[in-house]
Formats: C-alpha cells, structure tokens, sequence
C-alpha cells in the first residue's frame, strides 16, 4: 500500500501527523504521480484539499522537511517539494525533485588527476573509481547531514585502470559525475534511502533479476516501442591522449580485422554489420581517458557495439504483482526483468530503467525497459545530444491490445482489487448525494446542496461507524 508522507528531516515516518495520503487512515491526496529513472532525479506530483492536516503548510524548498512515497515500508522517493499552486483556495498542486537532485546544490573546485599548479591544487588519484568517491566527498563536505550521502555498490572499471580528468569551471557535483562517470563508462546511477541513510549505487549492469515477469495476457495492458535512429554510427575516428596530455589517434597502427564483426582501416574503425545494413556513417570521438592505441581501438569498438544499431526501448503498462500479493517481490528500477508478449514476438530479459508510478490508479503504472538513451562513452557526441533541440524518433506503435485482451489481464491478475484506494476511488464516482451525506462515504463523492445550489465534492472518507463531518467536503 502507498503512503505520502511530509516530515521533517529527522522525525519518525509513522508518526500519523505527517501523513499526506494514507486511504487506512481516511486521509488521501489527488492525482499522486512519481517518475523513477536511472541516472536522473525523481520527480513527484500531488494535489491535497483544504481538508488535508497538511494544507497551507508546507514549504517549498524547506530546509528541513521532506516529502517521502513508500510502498509499505520501502522508501520510493525522499526529496524536496520545489513548486506549489493554489486552486481556487480549496486545493494546492504540488511538484517535488528526488534527493539525487542534492547533487546541483554543490559545486566541484578546480581539480585534476595529474599536477598542473597553474590551474589547481587539488590532484586527485587517477582512478574512475576514486575520482567518483572524491566528487561525493566533496559534495558532503559542502552539505549538512540531511544532504550527504553514503556510497552503496560502487562498480565501475578496475582500480588499476587510469582516468585522465579536470575540472576548472566549478560545476555542479551532479554534472561533473555525469560528464565524468556516466557518460564516460556507460554506468547506472541509482539512488536509495534506507535506515535514515542516503546512498548512491553506481552499478555497470544493474540489479539482479526480478522474481516476476510482465507478459501479455498476464499483468500487460499496454505495449508499444520506441526505436532510436538518429544516432546510429558505424564507423569511429577515435583520439586519445598519452601521459603528456598529447593527442593521437590510430593511423600509425596496422589495418588489420580485430574480430569477426570489426576492422581497423586507416584512422577508423568500423562495424562491419552495421555498415553492410546502414552504409558508412562516421563520427570523429575523443576519448580523454585512452592513453594507449589499444586502448583507443578497445573504446571505439565497445561504443560501434552500441551504437551501430537502432536502439529499441519498451513502453509497458503493467499490474505490478507485488500489489496482488506481499508474497510477490515488486519491480524495482535497475532490475532485469523477463518481458514476455507472444503476439510481438518478445521474450527477453530487459532492464527496468524507468518507473511511471501512478498511485491513484496503480494498473496505469508504466515501465520503461531497455536502452532509451545512446551509450557512447565520448565527449563530444553526448554533449552535443544535449544541445540538440529536436530528436527524431520512430514510433513503432506495436498492435492494439484490444480492450478484451486488457479486460482479461486486468481480471487475471486481481487489478479490479489492485489497492483498497483505487477501489474506494472507483465506487466513489457513481455516489451523488441531494441532502446531507451519512456515512459511509468515500473521497470523490458529490454532494448537491438544493437549497443553497452548491456543489460539494468528498476529500476525507468515514466509515459506517463514524458521524459526519462538514469539514470532509470542500465546494467544487
């Protein structure tokens, strides 16, 4: 079950008085989104009515309070409200960043993993590892306690391999990662809270596999793929730089296949499948961190494997299990699971890289699995992907599932009891009341006052053996 809660820093979460939605307690919030995604800042979405304990006063930006959505006792998203709107003073909208967002609160002083006195003096081991490590050292250093975080898994390349970095532009903590880290080693960035601590996992390749599967017929009531064309290469002009800090390439090493599927010709490298199916599509990368041409060849070849094909991402609307039964582990971000559509010809393990919540009406929640964004580890292009102001995208919409097919999965799995609030919030909308209301009655009902033509709409539920409130409802 679904839990809203706004607290401060260092309070107790199950303290009733910092609830914001909890349908067991008659206390419940609107059109509650929450959007997880590797490698980027949760976000968070909530509308409460005058009726809630909490409304007109939270804060945004609060130094010290939170807004937290946990799935029984798990902490799915910890972080700060950062814009608030009143409507029609009878309800507030709400939208929250994820605590990862800390991260643009600091900033990185000039620094390098080699001596250069003119520039910095701050040398750190040239390390990916370590240089990650010092970043979130940095970053705790600046932050009081409520914005530091521990490291979880930290699995990056071998400490033994060297990272040639620096910095004298004072970014955020949050983007010299990702300039650095990320984008450089195709590494997963995943945020948690647990037993009132942060922490940060930086993983290669995600979680372990997932104990339920998604399939068509089961819990899938939507499919659809994205396939990326825009950023398909085939060939890669790759340059390093040496211990001196010079820059080289590769013409000076022998044209010679390196494998069954890559050739080194003159100062490329090439995906032999990739041009035979796109034809030669080139691009010049830098790649700081090589300083040897093995190395150079090594880190082209892994980014043509990448990016020589069309990347596919699937969209899947999805009943979580886990809702059905506690017996049943949940889909978690970072997480491979099995993806199962007979009719769409899949079958495959997939990364879970993005999770679209919907905590009113759980059987809307989205899955995201598989690559959504490109891998390469270069400098240049990425960059340059973020300046792009327009991407194309083909859309393969895959065929309808008929609304037949959803009915039965949704039968299937239990979705019509999926969360006691989803049922509450269903019944609630065929219940229109033309004189006082007497409990029970559910958030979401009307209420026509004949007498004084107004309209009333239920923010607080009562039971049967309660008595009414005037309070619970709020003119529409």
């Amino acid at each position: 079950m679904y839990r809203l809660l706004y607290f401060g820093v260092d309070l107790d979460p199950k303290n009733p008085d910092n609830i914001l939605h909890d349908p067991r307690k008659g206390i419940v919030a609107t059109d509650i989104t929450c959007t997880l995604q590797v490698n980027s800042a949760a976000s968070l979405k909530f509308t409460i009515s005058k009726s809630n304990q909490w409304f007109g006063r939270m804060e945004a930006r609060s130094a010290t309070h939170e807004v937290a959505l946990l799935d029984d006792d798990e902490y799915l998203f910890r972080g700060r409200i950062i814009e608030d709107a009143q409507n029609i003073k009878t309800q507030c909208s709400f939208t929250c960043e994820g605590q990862l967002s800390y991260l643009n609160d600091s900033i990185v002083r000039p620094y390098g993993t080699y001596s250069d006195t003119s520039k910095w003096d701050r040398v750190v081991p040239a390390s990916p590892n370590e240089v990650y490590r010092w970043l979130i050292s940095q970053h705790n250093s600046q932050m009081d306690l409520s914005k530091r975080f521990e490291i979880g898994d930290c699995e990056i390349t071998p400490k033994e391999n060297s990272l040639t970095a620096s910095s004298t532009t004072y970014p955020t903590t949050s983007n010299e990662i990702k300039d650095k880290i990320l984008d450089d080693y195709n590494c997963y960035l995943i945020d948690h809270f647990r037993n009132g601590t942060r922490f940060l996992d930086l993983t290669l390749n995600g979680y372990g596999l997932c104990e339920q599967s998604v399939e068509f017929g089961t819990n899938i009531t939507d499919f659809s793929t994205t396939q990326k064309v825009d950023d398909i290469i085939t060939c890669i002009i790759p340059f390093g730089k040496d211990s001196d800090n010079n820059t080289f390439g590769i013409s000076s090493f022998p044209d010679q296949a390196i494998d069954e599927k890559y050739v080194k010709e003159g100062d490329h490298v090439y995906n032999s499948e990739g041009v035979e199916r796109y034809g030669k599509i080139v691009k010049q990368i830098s790649y700081d961190s090589c300083s040897t041409v093995n190395a150079l060849i090594g880190a082209a070849k892994n980014d043509l494997e990448s990016s020589s094909y069309a990347l596919e991402s699937l969209s899947v609307s999805a009943i979580d299990l886990h809702a059905i039964s506690s017996d049943i582990k949940p889909i978690r971000l970072g997480e491979w699971v099995r993806v199962i559509s007979k009719p769409h010809n899949v079958d495959q393990n997939m990364m879970c890289v993005k999770i679209d919540i919907n905590v009113n009406n759980p059987e809307e929640t989205k899955y995201t699995f598989g690559s959504t964004l490109a891998t390469l580890t270069n400098s240049n292009i990425i960059k340059a992907e973020q300046t792009r102001k327009q991407i194309t995208q083909v859309i393969v919409q895959t065929q309808e599932i008929s609304d037949t097919a959803k009915a039965a999965a949704k039968e299937a799995t239990g979705a019509t009891t999926i969360a006691s609030e989803a049922k509450t919030l269903a019944a609630s909308k065929s219940t229109n009341y033309t004189s006082q209301p007497t409990p029970p009655y559910n958030v979401g009902d009307t209420w026509t006052d004949l007498t004084n033509n107004i309209v009333y709409t239920c923010y607080t539920s009562r039971l049967e053996t309660e008595e009414f409130n005037k309070s619970d409802w709020c003119e529409t």
